[in-house]
């Protein structure tokens, strides 16, 4: 007999990727600076999110991803430094990643 057992095929769906995620806004609270508010508006065609921090542009190495959602509570931050954030739309064709980023001063 034949059986076929944990097949796993990889590639793209063959829809169109998502839009690109618009009116992003970030808001720091002053009283506890470890606590950010993310929001966004949602994009057509996205299955989730994923926000995109660190301390400069080029270094965005802690991320979330959010289903269902389109805004995150972050309470994990220094106090001290800056942060920049942004946030790509994903879906079975892939990420559309935001090109810009977005300062939590």
């Amino acid at each position: 007999r034949f059986s076929i057992y944990d097949l796993r095929i990889f590639g793209s769906a063959l829809s169109a990727p998502p839009a690109a995620v618009k009116d992003i806004k970030v808001a720091r609270d002053p009283a506890d600076r470890r606590h950010a508010t993310i929001t966004w508006s949602p994009a057509r065609g996205a299955d989730f999110y994923i926000v995109r921090y660190g301390l400069t542009s080029n270094r965005l190495f802690g991320n979330y991803q959010v289903y269902d959602a389109t805004s995150l509570d972050i309470h994990s931050l220094n106090v001290d430094p800056k942060y920049v954030f942004t946030v790509d739309a994903v879906n079975g064709s892939g990420i559309t990643r935001t090109p810009a980023t977005y300062p939590a001063p």
